[in-house]
């Protein structure tokens, strides 16, 4: 038997990947255009006018990580309306990454098409499950950073009977960084790709107000990495304010965590504001989540005042341009304590 040239085996094989590689494609499209397809009609029935629809309300935040939203999903509990803090999808990995790499209707109905239909379910348990007996009917209330990065249009996935009210959370932002820094984001505890991105990750197709920095990433310290994170949330909730301020179903409201986490009348008021019952809220949560177990990295505001301000510093210098958000423009700490 003949035997066979190394270099036609390794062509074969060449051949054999090749084949493998095209065919992923070609099912990744299909995929993609079954999704699109399915999602079309879904849209076209929830939208037709002979349904007939309870009003139904979903209740979301913006704003980074450590700035409350475990706090908010609690206190929407307290005043009886079903909340859950980050459930499942979290539209995490690739549905952000194409949120980033693309214009957002890139990625509208396959995104929609995942996420949709848990709210659907969601905004039900008050119905289905005997833990929600008593709540506020069709309304559901879901804390999540991942809202303003991966699914900020979902009021255009959703039925005309949706409307949306969001609650833009602002913290002092150092000591949101001293929280963060603590817990060894970006270092220890990288979801790079995952939950979060580098402000140079954005494709230039991208066709959002995002936070452009000066520097790299590669080239920026971890203070400077988690600034940056915290005004590219700043940049796309200033953004989410503009598009969705006029809009007939969106109610957005702003609260300082500082007030609705200390004050009772505070709380009130933001709740007022979102057109929410607040009678029922009669104390606030206790527990705010600290993490202090997990707190590894230590630091102190101090440092991450100076920290903040250096950066902001540098980005005027650099001519970035700076959201324009209450958080930043505080001109000292809310409180004097650690």
């Amino acid at each position: 038997m003949a035997k066979v040239p190394p270099a036609v085996i390794f062509a074969t094989i060449a051949i054999f990947v090749l084949v493998i590689v095209l065919n992923l494609e070609v099912l990744k499209k299909s995929r993609s255009s079954i999704v699109n397809y399915r999602f079309s009609q879904h849209l076209t029935q929830v939208s037709s006018p002979t349904n007939n629809q309870p009003q139904k309300t979903l209740i979301v935040c913006i704003n980074p990580g450590r700035m409350g939203t475990q706090f908010l999903t609690t206190l929407f509990n307290d005043s009886k309306i079903v909340s859950l803090h980050e459930p499942v999808p979290k539209m995490t990995g690739y549905f952000l990454e194409n949120a980033i790499s693309h214009p957002l209707n890139y990625s509208f109905n396959e995104r929609m098409a995942r996420k949709v239909p848990s709210l659907e379910k969601a905004v039900r348990l008050w119905k289905d499950n005997k833990a929600y007996k008593g709540y506020l009917p069709w309304t559901y209330a879901e804390s999540s950073n991942m809202f303003i990065k991966s699914w900020p249009d979902i009021i255009e996935g959703l039925g005309p009977e949706w409307n949306l009210k969001v609650v833009i959370l602002f913290r002092y932002l150092p000591r949101a960084l001293k929280s963060q820094y603590e817990l060894g984001w970006f270092k220890l505890y990288n979801g790079r790709g995952k939950w979060y991105y580098g402000v140079n990750d954005i494709s230039p197709s991208q066709d959002r107000q995002h936070f452009r920095s000066f520097k790299s990433d590669e080239d920026m310290n971890r203070f400077e990495q988690l600034i940056a994170y915290n005004l590219e949330i700043a940049a796309l909730a200033e953004e989410f304010k503009a598009k969705y301020k006029d809009h007939p179903r969106v109610t957005i409201v702003e609260a300082k965590f500082e007030e609705v986490t200390t004050s009772l009348s505070k709380a009130h008021e933001m709740m007022k504001d979102l057109g929410l019952p607040w009678q029922k809220l009669n104390k606030l949560p206790g527990h705010i989540n600290p993490r202090d177990d997990r707190k590894i990295l230590p630091t102190t505001i101090e440092e991450c005042e100076m920290e903040f301000n250096k950066f902001l510093q540098d980005c005027k210098r650099h001519k970035c341009k700076i959201p324009n958000a209450p958080n930043l423009l505080l001109p000292e700490r809310p409180d004097k304590s650690e």
